[in-house]
């Protein structure tokens, strides 16, 4: 165990030991919002005389139990009241709250324990040792907050030392309202005076706590950030989007000022996980919203986090808020210990912007409200094709989903919409076609450049580089359009212009891409001859398809694909240099998972600006088609490259009822069976017969026997086996994106959604349950059962006409259940078969 320095230490997320180091005082309170703490202390100081003696800690410093041991003995045990505002509830610090009750009693502090947040909570205020009505009081006044509420606050703790009786009664600040720097209550009309006429409304909604404490600078820079690319900033200060006075005051204020798209900065979520979708007040504007994050972390510990956010961070700023559909961004400020208050004895803590990343914030914020801007027929838009792994064959190969008759659906209906798709093909194999052939241009064999040309990983003559061997000049221009015909749909970006975008990325990122790489002119896809990148990209008119290149070459292509430290090669990073200089794309639309800039190097959330992710993409409208059974790599690509997920069906699926030589030998065991126990000689002909032919088809391998094995234990596991490989669910086929499967194969698909349970509500209960008890089979678990078992239980009548395959096993029991439940879902069979209940005498088969 290592005891750490509180004063002084970076703003850690408390799974350390410190001492805090606080002498005792007349008043301790405990916070976890370092913007209270913050407002205390300038209160503190504005009453100066007046004021109690006051020692300020931040709870997110008192998680370790020997923290809370060393702060109660050495400040609070001498100390004359402990204030405690614990936000989550007694849950939140059962430890800390236990001894500090314990060290009160024993000391004669007086203990007010409230909640660290605006909903009442009377269970922990009754946990105070002063009276309920007292504390009650207090957490008024600071649930308020403000200058005047703190001041009051600090008042109201001396009548609480003195034995007054508290009498402040709370200036309440509005749960919600318009900011702007340097206007006390701002109108929407003060506002408006400000705005360029005509531009983009971007509101930026905070919590009423930062504006409360003045810990507003991460909001200003973004204010001016907006202001400064021609967007309309709107603040607005919320409680929580969950009170209702604060959500109707968004409602409102948005009904007045149309936003074109929302930069949001409060914390988790209006729907709850596993709920039913219930919405936002933010849903009203019909607009993006960007999800922007004031970490609580300090920016050092950012910078050298591979994760890029903590614990707390990642539950409460991006995975909640993303129950609501927001579009993650970026952390754009981080706490900074502004100033040590020596009266206090406490680190004042405020939040940092960091320039560049409210630069890229703003950026994303201002394309958003572009592309919102732009007539249909002027967006420029680029759909782009995996091709993993790498190779002609797996192009186009998103999971589940046929990707190439899926694009040109999505083509068709952009078409339709209006946007301009000159020339773009009309059906799947068209879109293959065209792939096929930029591919295939974009990687030929051409003649190597010579070594004077840089192959060496050198400069080029006669072009000025910087320090990295990168070029410092050149600029960006439309891609090569060589003469010959042959060619002349190829797209090309030249040397010159794609050295002028590695000026834009940072030199740590560029040292990384030439160690690995080497020189630009080295990369498989530069074209020596024109000195220019062939890419494999066509365009038709304003829209774009391009295969996604390779993230390496001479490489195994699976283990490049999501290697966290390989760097994209030169080809890679000129494909969407080419995308965002050259065509001016205003929106990326990668189809179907998955494609590998989501994995390129890089934070796993809150991006720098050397995560390669950032520097392919940079701040473009993303959208990206995802199989829905896939959340978790799909938050990768929402996290790391601010996409917006539409969710696509998996393809349909159904039971795999096995290959016909299974079918063949599913028979032969069903004669097996039917032979036991009245001709014993055909019984062991058809046992060895059987054996033999699993034998040749390998299934002795698959299921662990050999043909010396004792014939009834090797006839067991195979029945076993082919039990399993018929109930197995798998894919029938491919989804095509917006259409929905039919016939029999949605039949199918329903089937096998609703097999298992869904959720506790009754109408979430498993079909083959729900049949199960219906038909009168109590106790049998169809998602439990040993499928070669036996079956010794009742044949409803219902069961019985669904199939006339024998019925032996338990298998054969959850296989009529489907069978039934296929029947039902297509709409043939009886819900409610008279027959349910009855049972039926099985019939003599011979040879099934």
């Amino acid at each position: 165990m290592h005891l750490l320095k509180a004063q002084g230490a970076p703003i850690g997320d408390g799974t350390e030991a410190v001492d805090l180091g606080l002498s005792p005082a007349d008043v301790v309170i405990v916070s976890a919002a370092d913007t209270e703490i913050a407002g205390l202390s300038r209160a503190h100081a504005a009453l100066g005389g007046e004021a109690p003696s006051l020692r300020l800690a931040s709870l997110q410093k008192l998680r370790h139990h020997m923290s809370v041991d060393l702060f109660l003995e050495n400040t609070v045990a001498r100390s004359k009241l402990l204030v405690l505002r614990l936000l989550g509830g007694e849950s939140y610090w059962p430890y800390g709250l236990d001894e500090s009750l314990r060290v009160a009693r024993r000391h004669g502090v007086k203990l007010a324990v409230m909640p660290g947040c605006h909903n009442a909570d009377p269970d922990l205020v009754a946990r105070s040792t002063v009276p309920a009505g007292d504390a009650d009081a207090l957490w008024r006044l600071l649930v308020e907050g403000g200058p005047e509420n703190l001041a009051s606050a600090l008042r109201v703790c001396r009548a609480l030392l003195d034995g007054g009786t508290p009498d402040a009664a709370p200036a309440p600040t509005p749960p919600a309202g318009l900011f702007w720097p340097g206007l006390a209550s701002p109108t929407l009309d003060d506002l408006r005076a400000l705005w360029p006429k005509g531009s983009p409304v971007a509101p930026i909604v905070f919590y009423r706590a930062q504006y409360q404490a003045g810990d507003v600078a991460p909001v200003e820079a973004l204010i001016a950030a907006l202001e400064g690319r021609g967007l309309a900033p709107l603040p607005i200060y919320v409680s929580s989007l969950k009170e209702a006075a604060a959500a109707d005051f968004v409602r409102r204020t948005f009904a007045e000022a149309r936003p074109d798209v929302v930069l949001n900065a409060t914390a988790f979520a209006v729907s709850k996980p596993g709920a039913a979708w219930s919405g936002s007040p933010l849903d009203c504007a019909d607009a993006p919203v960007l999800q922007v994050v004031f970490a609580g972390m300090d920016r050092a510990t950012w910078e050298g986090s591979p994760r890029g956010l903590g614990a707390r961070d990642l539950a409460m700023a991006v995975a909640l808020p993303e129950i609501d559909g927001r579009i993650m961004t970026r952390a754009v400020a981080f706490k900074s210990v502004g100033r040590f208050d020596a009266a206090t004895e406490t680190d004042v803590v405020a939040l940092e912007p960091v320039s560049d990343r409210i630069d890229f914030v703003a950026d994303l914020a201002v394309n958003w409200a572009r592309l919102r801007r732009t007539p249909r027929a002027e967006r420029k838009i680029a759909l782009i094709l995996a091709n993993y792994p790498t190779g002609a064959a797996r192009l186009a190969n998103g999971v589940g989903l046929d990707t190439p008759e899926s694009t040109a659906v999505m083509l068709d209906a952009l078409r339709e919409a209006g946007y301009g798709a000159d020339g773009a093909p009309k059906t799947g194999a068209e879109v293959v076609e065209a792939m096929t052939d930029a591919l295939t241009m974009s990687i030929g064999a051409p003649e190597p450049p010579p070594s004077s040309s840089g192959l060496s990983g050198g400069p080029m003559p006669g072009v000025e580089h910087d320090a990295s061997g990168v070029a410092a000049s050149g600029t960006m221009g439309p891609p090569v359009k060589p003469e010959d015909d042959e060619v002349r749909s190829e797209t090309r970006l030249p040397l010159s212009a794609y050295e002028r975008f590695l000026t834009t990325v940072p030199s740590a990122a560029r040292e990384k891409i030439a160690a690995r790489w080497g020189a630009p002119q080295a990369d498989p896809t530069f074209d020596p001859d024109t000195q220019s990148f062939r890419l494999p990209i066509r365009q038709y008119g304003n829209l774009v398809l391009g295969v996604q290149p390779s993230r390496g070459f001479d490489l195994d292509p699976k283990a490049a694909h999501h290697d966290p430290d390989l760097p994209p090669p030169h080809g890679h990073l000129a494909f969407y240099a080419w995308l965002r200089e050259s065509f001016g794309a205003q929106a990326v639309v990668h189809v179907g998972k998955h494609g590998n800039l989501e994995w390129l190097p890089g934070k796993a959330l809150a991006l720098s600006s050397e995560c390669f992710p950032e520097i392919a993409l940079g701040p473009l409208p993303h959208v990206y088609p995802f199989i829905v059974n896939d959340p978790g790599e799909g938050a990768a690509a929402k996290r790391r490259s601010s996409a917006v997920i539409v969710d696509h069906l998996t393809p349909p699926l159904a039971r795999a009822e096995g290959s016909a030589q299974l079918r063949e030998i599913e028979t032969l065991v069903d004669e097996y069976a039917e032979a036991e126990g009245l001709d014993p000689r055909r019984t062991k002909t058809l046992g060895t017969q059987i054996l033999k032919r699993a034998a040749d088809l390998g299934l002795d391998r698959d299921c662990g026997f050999s043909i010396a094995d004792d014939p009834d234990d090797a006839l067991t596991k195979l029945d076993a086996f082919l039990c399993e490989v018929k109930e197995l669910q798998v894919r029938n086929g491919l989804h095509v994106f917006g259409r929905s499967p039919e016939g029999r194969k949605r039949a199918e698909l329903l089937v096998a959604l609703a097999r298992s349970p869904r959720g506790p509500r009754p109408e979430d209960a498993s079909l083959l349950r729900a049949l199960a008890a219906d038909c009168g089979l109590e106790g049998f678990d169809p998602l439990a059962a040993e499928f070669s078992s036996p079956w010794s239980g009742p044949k409803p009548g219902a069961l019985v006409q669904v199939s006339d395959e024998p019925w032996r096993t338990a298998g054969d029991t959850v296989e009529r259940l489907e069978q039934l439940a296929l029947s039902l879902v297509e709409g043939l069979g009886d819900p409610c078969p008279a027959a349910a209940g009855r049972v039926a005498e099985p019939k003599a088969r011979s040879g099934g």
